[in-house]
């Protein structure tokens, strides 16, 4: 059985987030071995990048829970990122 939605930020641990002159990389797990990661979108609003996870549940098969993230970031324009859920977001980075 799959179950397709928005992972919650708060189920999400990121593991490493480097930000270089021309990308982004985001490395991240899920908290319980029950979710595994399916696809990610991203939104760019002004300087915020949006970063939401859709994953599932899986009760009967073992997938990844790892999550990898890369973005283009030649333009320099990012101050901050965001992990988006439904109801909530969690700010995850902020250029300093």
């Amino acid at each position: 059985m799959f179950l397709n939605k928005v992972i919650d930020p708060n189920s999400i641990i990121i593991t490493s987030l480097n930000t270089t002159n021309n990308s982004i990389v985001i490395k991240a797990e899920f908290r319980d071995g029950f979710n595994y990661f399916k696809k990610y979108k991203l939104t760019i609003k002004n300087d915020i990048l949006l970063v939401k996870i859709i994953g599932g549940i899986s009760l009967f098969r073992k997938h990844s829970s790892n999550i990898y993230i890369h973005f283009d970031n030649t333009n320099k324009k990012i101050k901050k990122i965001y992990l988006l859920g439904k109801k909530n977001k969690l700010q995850i980075w902020k250029n300093k």
